[in-house]
Formats: C-alpha cells, structure tokens, sequence
C-alpha cells in the first residue's frame, strides 16, 4: 500500500467512542479519553485522543461541539487534547456531543464522538411565608417538617412569629407566637423532638429569654433563660443531650462566656469561658464529641471546647479573619471553611481542618467571595452554597463544592437575591431556601433546590 492509497483507522470500544471505521492498518486511534461522563453548567471537561501513524507523518486535527465552548486544542504528531466547557444552566441541551476529527497528510479523515451528559440542578418556587424575615432561623423537625421561627421584618421590625413548611404539600402553616421577639437568635432540635429557641435581640434589647417549640403540641413552653442576654452567638447539640451556648453581643460587647442547657431540668449553667471573644462565629461538632469553634468578628483564631472537661485549647489560626462565615462538617470528618466578612471585604479563601491530625489547609477558592450565605451537604457529600452578600451588593448566585477534588462549580442561581436567609436539608434530598435580605428589604419568598 502506498502512501496515497492511506486509509485511517478507528478502534472500536473505546471509552466515549460512539461511531468508528475500520480498514486495513495504516493509521489507527489508539486511545480515548474523557474527564467526565456528566457535568454541570459552566465546567471543564478535558477530552483527548491518542494516535499512531507508523509513517510519523503529522495529521491534523479538529474538534467540534453544537453546544458550550472549545478552548485551543493541544496537538502533537501522537494526539490532541482540548478542554470543552459546558454551557450554562438551565439549557436546553440534556447532552452534548463532542465530536475529534483527524485528517492525514492525504486528506483522509475520520471521526470520533464522545458525550457529555449535561445535568443541571433546579430551583423552583414553592409558598411563600407569612411574614418576611431576615436573621431567622430554620429547623428541621423528626417529621420532616421545618420550623422557621423569628427575625427582622419589613419596617426594621424584631418579630415573634414562628412557622411551620409542609414539604408533602408545600404549604405553610403557622404556629403561635413565640413569647418575645428574637432576632439574630439560635434554635437547636433536641433528642425529644422540641426545638430551643435562645436569645437574639428584640425591641427591648438584647435577650436572655429562651422557650421550647414541642411539634406534638404545635405550640410553646417556657423553659429557663440563659445566664446572660446574647445576640449573633452560636450553639450546638452535644452528644450527651445538652446544648452549648457560646459568645454573642452583650450591651454592645461581644464575649468568650459559654454555657450549657441541660433539657432534663430546663436549667443552665456556666461552662468554661473560650479564650477569645466572638460573635458571628460557628459552631462545629466533630466525630470525636469535641466542638470546633472559628472566627467572629475581628479574629482568625480557632478553639476546641472539651465537653468531657468543659475546657477550651487553642486550634490554630485560619488563614483569614472570618465573621459571617460558614462551617461545615463532611463525611470524611474534616470541616470546610468558606467565606465570611474580613473587616469590610469579603474573601474566597475555603480552608479545611483536619480533626485526626489538628491541622488547617486551603481548599479551592469559591466562584464568588460571599458572608451570610448557607452551606448544606447534600446526600452526595457536596456542598451547596447559596446566596449571601458581598462588600458592596447581595448575591442570588450558588455553587458547589466537591470535597473528592477541592474545587467549586456553579449550579445556576437562586430564584431571589438572599443573604441572611436559611437552607435546610429536607428528607427527600431538596433543599429549601427561605427569606433572606437584598438591597431593598426582607423577603418572604422560599424555594427548592433538586440536586
């Protein structure tokens, strides 16, 4: 055979390939290759092919896609590798074909076909809240209901009202008032299914109140308040059953006082102090009972809180001052840091602390740099980030981060600018977002996530 009678050849079976031809042995693809099968909006996806020519003559290649976009391919006499970013979501393509066309000295030529499927994530609306609200809070209840209690309100206004989201038929129901207003306050579901509203600000300052939400009532019970009024303090569940109350606002001072509640006498009692003052921190238990504290305004400083001692040690610092930040637990133990407020600026820096070994790392940046945004694992692992506000606008815009490669990709945005608004996890894998503050005022409006 000589030259100007060169066929190519394509084999058959390889990854990706979907369409091939196969002629005597001249000039054969060796190889395929896809970063991923499936994508979201807007990601990179490395696609290669591998060739050999035993004339070592130098084809020439192409690639092509009716959807998303082709960065310069790399072309060697061996193969061609490029990077196609899908388009963004939603789109009306479920999947994309990518197709490498090569072409020899000769002219002759051939093609291989490999798809994407592109998979974008949905936001819908579902029913609005009674009452707009910003710095509320959200809880899920053993019955797969959420309970929305408090917050700012149109007009600046400090509210005592509580709610209750249906997710079976997407409705809202409300519940009695709370017995003062709490803004900038906490609740934590307790092993009897009651959930501990504590603290926050009202009309009348800040608060030491605290009261039980009990589902199977549908109403609230008076329980002991806290040793000291706080606002934008954090608390935990501890694995014994009580609640550890941490930092917060005090007549226009933040502290490192802690408490505890215990739910069998409705009493609390002072715990060991931190070391460091905060407010606008986090709150964090670990796989080993122990509770990761970060941040608050003004401080990158971290610490462990011992429940077994009641003692506080020093953890390390985080690379940057946080406050407004998020913290959340992964299934590999570790706690991923994103965002938060360093003085007037907002950051991107995500860092990761390792409880095995005691240690802080950076993580990928975040697509956008946010503070009061929500950060929920979702069944996959990954982590939904959504909304927030930067140092001069609020954002609608949410991403994901996969903890198997440290990276961030965007998954479209929210229905509605948020930032101070609540997300919770629901039973059936969807997230529901709701309230929240923009530029103009509080929101009532809640939607759905569908990973």
């Amino acid at each position: 055979m000589t030259p100007m009678t060169r066929v190519l050849v394509l084999l058959c079976g390889l990854s990706g390939v979907t369409a091939c031809l196969i002629e005597p042995d001249v000039l054969r693809i060796t190889n395929g290759y896809q970063s991923a099968a499936a994508t979201s909006g807007e990601q990179p996806v490395t696609l290669r092919i591998e060739i050999s020519d035993p004339y070592g003559q130098t084809p020439t290649f192409k690639w092509s896609a009716p959807a998303g976009n082709l960065g310069a391919s790399k072309d060697t006499a061996t193969g061609s590798e490029v990077i196609w970013t899908a388009p963004s979501c939603p789109s009306a393509e479920s999947s994309v074909i990518i197709t490498a066309t090569v072409t020899d000295a000769q002219g002759l030529s051939g093609s291989t076909n490999f798809q994407v499927s592109l998979e974008c994530a949905k936001w819908a609306p579902t029913a609005q809240m009674s009452a707009t609200r910003s710095g509320h809070t959200a809880t899920l209840l053993p019955s797969g209901q959420v309970l929305v209690t408090g917050g700012w309100s149109t007009g600046n206004l400090y509210i005592p009202t509580a709610e209750v989201y249906d997710p079976t038929t997407g409705a809202w129901t409300p519940t009695p008032n709370m017995s003062v207003a709490h803004a900038g306050h906490t609740a934590t579901l307790l092993p009897s299914g009651q959930v501990l509203v504590t603290g926050g600000i009202n009309a009348q300052g800040v608060t030491a109140a605290a009261e039980l939400f009990d589902p199977s009532l549908g109403s609230w019970l008076p329980t002991g308040a806290m040793t000291s009024p706080r606002s934008q303090h954090a608390t935990v569940l501890l694995p014994d059953g009580k609640v550890l109350v941490t930092g917060g606002v005090v007549s226009n001072n933040f502290v490192a006082t802690a408490e505890l509640y215990d739910p069998a006498t409705g009493s609390w009692f002072p715990t060991g102090s931190m070391a460091v003052s905060r407010f606008n921190h986090t709150m964090t238990v670990l796989p080993s009972g122990k509770v990761l504290v970060t941040g608050g305004h003004g401080t990158s400083s971290t610490e462990l809180y011992d429940p077994a001692t009641g003692t506080w040690s020093l953890a390390g610092n985080m690379r940057a001052n946080r406050s407004s930040h998020a913290a959340t637990l992964l299934p590999s133990g570790k706690v991923l840091i994103s965002g938060g407020l360093n003085g007037s600026f907002v950051t991107i820096l995500t860092e990761l602390y390792d409880p095995d070994t005691g240690t802080w790392s950076l993580s990928g940046n975040m697509i956008t740099g946010r503070a009061t945004h929500t950060a929920t694992v979702l069944p996959s692992g990954k982590v939904l980030v959504s909304g927030g506000r930067g140092s001069e606008r609020y954002y609608a815009a949410a991403e994901v981060y996969d903890p198997a490669t440290g990276t961030w990709f965007s998954i479209g945005n929210l229905g509605s600018v948020r930032a101070a608004h609540t997300a919770t996890l629901l039973p059936s894998g969807t997230v529901l977002v709701t309230g929240g503050r923009d530029e103009v005022g509080y929101s009532s409006s809640s939607e759905l996530f569908t990973p």
